[in-house]
């Protein structure tokens, strides 16, 4: 009975820890680590275009991850990860420039998985403007997306999304996928809380 105890006692305090382990670094406060394809670290991109001078003072650490967009490639995120339970909430909050347009050719929408480099999936279109976070299991070549429109300014926006039909406890990578355009867009967190 005492080493019950004991393992309840060990066990208690690392439930909030666990809460959010299924994606990591999503403020990218350690910058690009654990994600994978285009983009660079905010602060890395900020010191790059600074004007260096005598005395300069320690590097930025404004944490997110700045993605310029292609003007006729699908610029994209992803990470690997494992879903704790099967439904869950998305959450993506993110900047974009003043200068930031969408791509509204019908052509950059059209059988998006193949635009993206995934010929082996499910093709699908999306509407024109529209960017995507997909859910991929690539064991068994299965691929979910949601949609999300933004609204053009600089202005933070947190896209919200509930997700189902996750396969607990298998292998999964989550992609935000962007359409071609001009501009940058600065994802700042990347959120999913499993339930």
């Amino acid at each position: 009975m005492k080493n019950f105890a004991l393992a309840i006692l060990l066990f208690v305090p690392l439930l909030p820890m666990m809460a959010d382990e299924e994606l990591k670094n999503t403020d990218f406060t350690d910058g690009r680590s654990h994600w994978e394809g285009d983009g660079e670290a905010l602060a890395t991109a900020n010191n790059a275009d600074a004007t260096p001078t005598l005395g300069a003072t320690a590097p930025s650490t404004q944490a997110g991850l700045l993605l310029k967009l292609s003007r006729r490639d699908w610029t994209r995120v992803t990470q690997g990860f494992r879903p704790l339970h099967s439904n869950g909430t998305l959450t993506v909050t993110y900047q974009l420039s003043a200068d930031f347009a969408f791509s509204q050719a019908i052509e950059d929408y059209t059988n998006v998985p193949t635009l993206m480099g995934f010929t082996s999936y499910r093709p699908f279109n999306i509407r024109p403007g529209t960017w995507i976070a997909l859910f991929i299991e690539t064991a068994t070549q299965e691929m979910e997306y949601y949609k999300v429109t933004s609204k053009p300014g600089a202005d933070t926006q947190t896209y919200k999304g509930e997700i189902s039909d996750l396969v607990p406890r298998v292998d999964k990578t989550i992609c935000l996928s962007f359409p071609p355009g001009t501009g940058t867009i600065t994802l700042l967190h990347v959120g999913l809380d499993t339930h």
